[in-house]
């Protein structure tokens, strides 16, 4: 009785998770941001194509597909009485075992990595849970499978392990990769027109304009991920690192994911053209306050800066206008796209050497951190006085 009653809940988990599983997946494919509330910016930093896609096609359809399999499964099950189906309980118990390996490993990825949370994620892996312990519940009470189960459960803790590993250990690769890798460029010749599309035009320099050491950020005005990094960043350009690094921001809206970014984008063109002053303002004020993507949310943030919303609102909806506000905006684009630039933020860190070349770091998301704690980038301020 336990096993079929344990069988009846793996069934309605499977169902549920299936729901789940497909919704998330829908929206990924689609590119349309999940509803998360208070956790809105963990959920669009996951939705990011190169964080949600395997081989093209959204991670959450291949949980949707474990979850079909499992609810098929349990119903056959509920038809011929588990008593009766050994073979499919074990298959189950794989089945959930690997489910929950792969989406306990996701969530470390996610966390350790992106440094994001998605509610919708967190639900389909607690799900997932949920159902494998049930099941396995089942089948140990009824005795059912007993050696096959007793052999599956080494083989689940192995894949635990191996997903706790690869999660935690990607991280630390990522970071390693992020704050080695990087090449020396002169300013002459083919290699000074690299360092033409790394830095632009330097339209949006935060701090001494002479400093030695440069940080180019590609920013998204709505992009999560982008407000806590461009936060911390200021924070210590206005500290230790003040007079001595220098930041350079460029444009990078993600359509895909934020409709309204190019319009922000243009917004902060706006700003510079008729209130270069309020520049940085009006970028900080946008980032810590991502509430809605909208026209109306766009003009709020100006009346916060104490910017006319009225004109604002009349240049960004006038089509001539809006076009000249975003050359800037296509130009960093396009700068971006030919430095291989595919997510925000992402900095191109340039660092001085010896006969006047610059050494060129990269960083992704939070790897920006790990660079400038790290004993390269401290050992060049160090160097610069």
């Amino acid at each position: 009785m336990r096993a079929e009653w344990a069988n009846r809940i793996v069934f309605l988990l499977a169902c549920i998770g299936l729901f789940i599983a497909l919704y998330i997946g829908i929206h990924h494919y689609a590119g349309v941001s999940l509803p998360c509330g208070a956790a809105q910016s963990g959920c669009d930093e996951i939705a990011k194509p190169k964080n949600s896609m395997f081989l093209g096609i959204p991670i959450a359809f291949y949980g949707a597909l474990a979850y079909l399999g499992l609810a098929i499964m349990a119903f056959a099950r509920a038809v011929l009485g588990p008593a009766q189906s050994p073979r499919l309980g074990n298959a189950m118990w794989l089945v959930s075992a690997l489910g929950t390996a792969i989406s306990l490993g996701l969530i470390v990825w996610s966390v350790r990595i992106l440094d994001a949370t998605c509610v919708w994620c967190l639900a389909s892996a607690t799900t997932m849970t949920v159902l494998f312990l049930v099941h396995t519940f089942g089948m140990l009470s009824s005795g059912e499978g007993a050696k096959s189960l007793h052999y599956a459960l080494y083989m689940g803790l192995l894949g635990l392990s191996v997903a706790a590993a690869v999660g935690f250990g990607s991280s630390s690769v990522q970071s390693l990769k992020a704050s080695t890798s990087g090449e020396v460029i002169r300013p002459e010749g083919e290699q000074a027109e690299l360092l033409k599309r790394i830095l632009g035009d330097e339209r949006h320099v935060y701090g001494n304009p002479d400093a030695p050491i440069t940080i180019v950020e590609f920013s998204d005005l709505y992009c999560p991920t982008c407000a806590s990094e461009h936060a911390w960043l200021k924070k210590q350009l206005d500290g230790a690192l003040n007079g001595k690094v220098r930041l350079v921001l460029r444009h990078f809206p993600l359509q895909n994911l934020h409709p309204f970014a190019r319009y922000a984008a243009a917004a902060a063109e706006y700003v510079y053209e008729k209130h270069p002053d309020k520049f940085w303002t009006f970028v900080d004020t946008f980032l810590a306050a991502q509430d809605e993507e909208s026209l109306i949310h766009i003009q709020q943030i100006a009346q916060l800066v104490e910017i006319s919303p009225e004109e604002m609102g009349n240049a960004l909806q006038d089509p001539d206008r809006l076009r000249t506000l975003l050359q800037p905006v296509a130009k960093d684009m396009t700068d971006a796209a030919s430095l291989g630039v595919d997510s925000t933020p992402y900095f191109f860190i340039l660092l001085p050497t010896e006969g006047g070349g610059k050494k060129v770091l990269w960083a992704t998301g939070g790897m920006i951190r790990d660079i400038v704690e790290g004993p390269e980038f401290q050992a060049a301020v160090r160097s610069v006085g």
